[in-house]
């Protein structure tokens, strides 16, 4: 029996077992000092440190010296592998964009720092956004480089929205200075009803005995078994009832296959076959799965998600029948659009005849004024100019607060 087992163990085992104890207590200090292990493999310091470790014991014990060198490398190259492998995976989340250079950094700070001081910006988010190139670009021209359609979705929400009232030219200038195009993509995108759909789900129902605001709903959320920033799936969440001993509320959360999704969300419709719309969600983005939501308006995709999606024109077949209706009216009716158009212009031409009729009084009023009234009217104009230098740099601030609210994103 002893010798079967000294097959495996030398006879003179006192080396073995030192190099197994060895091991065994280096690596419950790296376990429990992991700075260490990376003070060691990844600093030249820590490597001159383990070679003199391994002379050292060396000269006392050849063997053990060579056992704890073949250790050593082993580790050496074990977290090379490691670090080469997490280098590749963050230079994926670039999106296909060069890293920054450091000089680069240090001119996009000291700009964002002149411009827009109140802002803050995360410089990893930024990188993953931006290429280089577009922070030359930024550089140079005070301001993002934008392209026309999402110059023209911008301006378009800009009008639209109730809440900011603002010429969209001015929010357009201050806006291309604080965000760039992938940034203001996302914020376009999350304000709309897709948007909407994938932050905040739908209400599918309610539980009988709850109060009448606590719906059940259908909405993204993060699979408990997967990765939290990049395994968005569609959850089903149908509350029960309160608990009867803290008082929260009792939900079942269950998984929802992607071809149910139809069958539970009213006017939902995969535009190119079953998929995951929660991928929008994931960091970053992925834009490959297309839907339409008929919330009474037809099922009109936005304009900013056929952008993400890179959809053609030939999904606004409902807004073509929307506008052909619309011309069918017109054809219907002719007389009572005459009649409109005819009101239009009557309106404006009364508004052309008072301002007219205001300006000969003002005129008249001028002509008889005296020369002490002129000079009283001239410091007027000189007091007013003034106020409205104050009020123009006023202005600059009430923009650049009015514009934020609704573009407001971690960046």
């Amino acid at each position: 029996m002893t010798e079967k087992i000294n097959i495996i163990i030398p006879k003179n085992n006192s080396i073995f077992i030192i190099l197994i104890l060895v091991f065994l207590l280096f690596s419950v200090v790296l376990y429990a000092f992991p700075l260490l292990f990376i003070f060691l493999f990844n600093n030249i310091l820590g490597n001159l440190l383990l070679i003199a470790g391994v002379i050292i014991v060396g000269m006392m014990n050849f063997r053990l010296a060579f056992g704890l060198a073949a250790i050593f490398i082993i580790l050496f190259q074990a977290f090379s592998l490691s670090k080469k492998s997490m280098s590749m995976s963050s230079s994926s989340t670039l999106e296909g964009f060069t890293e920054w250079s450091p000089d680069l950094k240090d001119k996009f700070l000291k700009f964002e720092n002149t411009y827009n001081p109140n802002f803050q910006f995360d410089m990893n988010i930024i990188q993953q956004q931006a290429s280089p190139e577009e922070v030359q670009y930024l550089l140079k021209n005070n301001k993002w480089p934008w392209s026309d359609s999402v110059k023209t979705m911008y301006q378009n929400a800009i009008m639209t929205n109730s809440i900011i009232s603002i010429d969209p030219g001015v929010a357009l200038d201050v806006a291309q200075t604080i965000y760039n195009e992938t940034a203001v993509k996302e914020l376009l995108s999350w304000n709309t009803k897709e948007g909407q759909f994938l932050l905040s789900g739908v209400t599918i129902g309610h539980t009988d005995g709850l109060p009448d605001n606590v719906n059940n709903i259908v909405r993204c959320g993060y699979n408990s078994g997967g990765d939290s920033l990049n395994d968005s799936v569609m959850e089903k969440i149908v509350n029960v009832g309160y608990d009867g001993i803290n008082g929260s509320m009792i939900q079942n959360i269950t998984p929802v296959d992607n071809a149910d999704i139809p069958t539970l969300v009213p006017g939902f419709k995969f535009l190119k076959g079953d998929c995951n719309p929660c991928l929008a969600l994931n960091d970053p983005a992925n834009y490959s799965c297309p839907f339409s939501l008929n919330v009474g308006d037809g099922g009109e995709v936005s304009s900013i998600w056929k952008n993400l999606w890179g959809l053609n024109d030939s999904y606004n077949s409902n807004n073509n029948n929307s506008n052909n209706s619309n011309n069918n009216s017109k054809k219907d009716f002719p007389l009572l659009n005459e009649l409109k158009n005819e009101l239009d212009k009557a309106f404006i031409t009364l508004q052309d005849n008072n301002t007219n009729a205001t300006n000969a009084t003002n005129a008249t009023n001028a002509t008889n004024a005296t020369n002490a009234t002129n000079a009283t009217n001239a410091t007027n104009a000189t007091n007013g100019a003034n106020g409205a230098n104050d009020i123009s740099s006023t202005n600059r601030d009430a923009i650049t607060q009015s514009v934020i609210p609704f573009v407001d994103s971690n960046m």
